[in-house]
């Protein structure tokens, strides 16, 4: 099969970038001439699967070829470019630059390459191009929208700073020494490490979904490489686990300090899912584990940015007399479904397949302790819902501003029934959190107060005085702790405690 199809879908992004820019006093027009360039890159995208024979091209020195994997990451780079292009169409208002759609065509352009190396060089290449490209964009969105363009130069650090430890893997000589690197290069590309993620910049705007949800394909596309061809030792499969829980626990500590944070909360978890998801079933689950870190956080993000009100508390609940559905209802709960892993969605085939892996591995922890996170997850996002329920009756232009979450809800459908094939145990552990999450987000507090609640909890009677101040000493003395460990594992030499905390765990075992 030849490679000049997927040559023509990269160069029609390139032309048609170039058409956009200088139309940017007319902001409709390269918009729709965006949306034009991504439908028809989707007709070649689908015409032109690769079968048994994997296309490939040889060009100055570089070698692309494209696999299964590589086909599925390019099309979630293209479903994001119609999602960030279909939301500025319909909400112009949001518009974060006014050269929106030949910015976000250049840095799909310049994702593209990297999605499709062969080799480490190329693939060294072709990130530091995307990186380089997306600071470009944060740089110029700014500086069209009148915003601080240093500050939104900070946004892209991740990429820029993914490029070392790709070129130091590239340096040294095959091993394991040389896989660590490529993994954590892929790790910070998906905003995976440091767990307090990388800056990331106002998330309402079209452009700012666009790059925030383009590095998560690329890492995932650098991942997939990596692991093509190896098999995994136990202590990085244990690393790739302890990362991807405390992803989800960062990202649900995140979400309830910050609840207008929760998108990215809610990114940073799904991408260690994924990184989780990639080392134990393997680089031909990462598509679909791609998917549900790029959609779920971008739909979020979408909902937040299309309110006619500031960004809801999670425990708020509006109180009226007759609620009424609204399209950021219907988002929210497309959202809870596949981070639950409910049937027909991506979250489904990723946790299956891999709660499937820790049952044949013996992880009955593993499995305890994702359906916990699951189950504050889902009371968390259900609260999150029940503040989007108000009122009366939508506007129309509410819902037609709505047709821009189509995008990335169909990115969150999964048809694939292989995960019906799972034991009785695994579909257990898919529907309890879903369960458990409803009631508890349903009967419990808001998540926020669950602080103000313990600090009230030690506040005993007088007659409990003498037992009272060492409750207090105690509950200080575990506070530090909690953060003296917290900021240990956010520093520098953060993931060298972890493993050897992991060691120690493994030894003990």
């Amino acid at each position: 099969m030849s490679f000049a199809p997927y040559a023509a879908l990269w160069i029609l992004m390139v032309a048609a970038a170039g058409i956009c820019l200088p139309a940017g006093r007319r902001p409709r027009l390269p918009i729709v001439i965006s949306i034009a360039a991504t439908l028809v890159a989707f007709g070649l995208w689908a015409l032109f699967r690769p079968a048994v024979d994997t296309p490939a091209l040889a060009f100055a020195g570089r070698q692309w070829a494209i696999g299964e994997v590589g086909w599925s990451l390019t099309g979630i780079v293209l479903l994001v470019l119609l999602s960030a292009s279909v939301h500025a169409l319909i909400s112009p208002e949001l518009l974060d630059s006014t050269r929106h759609a030949a910015l976000s065509l250049g840095a799909t352009a310049a994702a593209l390459p990297a999605s499709w190396a062969a080799d480490e060089r190329t693939r060294i290449m072709g990130v530091t191009v995307f990186a380089v490209a997306g600071a470009l964009a944060w740089g110029f969105g700014a500086v069209s929208a009148g915003a601080n363009w240093r500050a939104r130069l900070g946004d892209s650090s991740g990429p820029l700073m993914a490029v070392f430890p790709l070129w130091a893997a590239a340096v040294l000589p095959d091993g394991r020494l040389s896989l660590l690197l490529s993994m954590a290069g892929a790790a910070v590309l998906m905003g995976v490490w440091p767990f307090g993620g990388w800056p990331r910049g106002d998330e309402s705007g079209p452009l700012a979904i666009l790059l925030n949800g383009l590095p998560v394909a690329v890492g995932a596309a650098v991942l997939a490489a990596t692991l093509s061809g190896t098999l995994p030792t136990a202590i990085e499969l244990a690393a790739a686990t302890a990362i991807g829980l405390l992803s989800l626990l960062f990202g649900l500590g995140r979400a309830w300090r910050q609840p207008a944070a929760m998108p990215r909360a809610l990114g940073l978890g799904l991408a260690g899912l994924a990184f989780a998801t990639a080392l134990w079933v393997g680089p031909q689950a990462l598509p679909v584990a791609a998917r549900l870190a790029v959609f779920a956080p971008l739909l979020l993000a979408m909902v937040f940015s299309t309110r006619d009100t500031p960004s809801p508390e999670p425990g708020h609940v509006d109180a009226p007399r007759r609620r009424q559905v609204s399209p950021g209802l219907i988002a929210i709960i497309a959202v809870l479904a596949a981070v639950v892993g409910l049937p027909l969605t991506a979250g489904w085939e990723t946790l299956a397949s891999l709660y499937e892996a820790w049952r044949a591995a013996g992880g009955w922890i593993l499995l305890l302790v994702s359906l916990v996170l699951m189950t504050l997850w889902a009371a968390t996002l259900y609260q999150l819902s029940r503040s989007l329920t108000r009122a009366g009756t939508s506007p129309r232009a509410l819902w037609f501003r709505a047709l821009a979450f189509a995008p990335p809800i169909i990115g969150l459908l999964s048809l694939d029934f292989a995960a019906a094939n799972t034991g009785l145990i695994t579909w257990a552990a898919l529907f309890v959190p879903a369960v458990a999450g409803l009631l508890l987000g349903h009967f419990a507090p808001p998540v926020e107060t669950v602080g103000d609640l313990f600090g009230e909890a030690v506040r005993l009677p007088q007659s409990a005085a003498t037992l009272a101040p060492r409750l207090r000493r105690a509950g200080r003395a575990a506070t530090d702790a909690l953060a003296d460990a917290l900021a240990i594992l956010e520093g520098d030499n953060g993931l060298l405690w972890l493993l050897g905390l992991l060691l120690l765990l493994i030894w003990i075992a």
